[in-house]
């Protein structure tokens, strides 16, 4: 009995770290980004989701291992998972493809109870996402408690369901119902806390990007007071690569002469930026290119110079370092005309 609980953990946690690393992967994409504190999604994300967790649970009850009459799998993962994060409608469709699936393609003593149990639990987990994600910290205890507590009724009622052959042969219930009660509930806190510590990193992020952008926007404010001077479009170069530390130089173009502040981090960084400040320096322009952003400062309709920020080769702007690049030259736009 103790070797075929060792096996069957074993197997079915091997399953479930694959899929551990694809939602690792999966946890920075805009498609999980702040999942488990919203409580609304667009249909596009809520096909996604169910797609995602279907094929996981699906997955899960083919990623078996035969013990106590039935099949020992992290089914349950994908359809608690799906409910804790869609809510409802993921969890009880997710719960109901899981269920059928289960019923009528994995030929087992229990395959009927099997399968209406788990789209009941889809069901449950779906009704449960407003309680957990109302809890600001520790989500992943949260999911740990509420998985463990949904696996307990889950083969509560398959005890019930199966009476009497259950108090025959209370062993076979053990050796099917505990690892999979120990490998999933601890799976779907996983999952969760991933997911947690994906969107504290996202969140810290764009804390800090929001600070730095009002501290340069005040900055280029107080600089600019004395007008547009030789020093003080030199300072806006710097405060601009200040604020992106991702950025290796900025240039102002103004009345025909450039001003360059280099942040160079390799070697390569400022073999790569002193070629193009060059060429900036004798063409006041530079070709297109991925890392290579040019925004013109206008005033009545009329460009009168450009804020032009580099990035090493290879590497793009993000959303949201072009945002604050266009809100500094909206800035510098409105300090002018004032």
């Amino acid at each position: 009995m103790y070797n075929t609980f060792i096996n069957g953990v074993q197997h079915v946690w091997l399953g479930i770290s694959i899929f551990l690393l694809l939602i690792l992967s999966f946890s920075r994409t805009t498609i999980f980004k702040n999942a488990l504190t919203e409580r609304h999604f667009d249909r596009r994300r809520l096909v996604l989701f169910t797609v995602l967790f279907s094929a996981m649970a699906v997955s899960g009850t083919y990623w078996s291992v035969s013990a106590g009459g039935g099949i020992i799998n992290f089914r349950a993962v994908g359809i608690m998972l799906a409910g804790f994060i869609g809510g409802p409608a993921v969890g009880s469709i997710t719960g109901l493809i899981a269920g059928l699936h289960r019923a009528f393609f994995i030929n087992t003593d229990a395959s009927y109870i099997h399968g209406g149990l788990s789209i009941l639990q889809g069901i449950a987990a779906g009704f449960t996402t407003n309680y957990l994600k109302s809890k600001h910290h520790r989500l992943w205890l949260w999911a740990l408690i509420y998985a463990f507590l949904l696996e307990v009724l889950f083969w509560a009622f398959f005890a019930l369901l199966t009476w009497p052959e259950t108090v025959a042969n209370p062993n076979a219930l053990a050796l099917l119902s505990l690892p999979i009660l120990i490998t999933n509930t601890i799976a779907v806190s996983l999952f969760i806390g991933v997911l947690e510590v994906s969107t504290y990193i996202w969140d810290s992020e764009k804390t800090k990007t929001t600070k730095n952008t009002f501290d340069a926007i005040q900055m280029i404010f107080s600089t600019l007071q004395a007008g547009f001077k030789d020093l003080t479009v030199t300072k806006i170069t710097e405060i601009i690569t200040t604020a992106l530390p991702s950025l290796i130089w900025t240039a102002v173009i103004y009345k025909s002469r450039v001003y360059i502040r280099g942040a160079y981090k390799t070697k390569e960084d400022r073999t790569q930026g002193e070629a193009e400040t060059a060429i900036l320096r004798l063409q006041k322009s530079l070709p297109d290119m991925p890392h290579v952003l040019t925004l013109p400062v206008r005033w009545q309709d009329e460009i009168i110079g450009y804020i032009i920020a580099a990035k090493s080769k290879g590497d793009t702007f993000t959303k949201m370092g072009i945002e604050f690049l266009n809100g500094v030259c909206h800035i510098v736009e409105a300090i002018y005309e004032y």
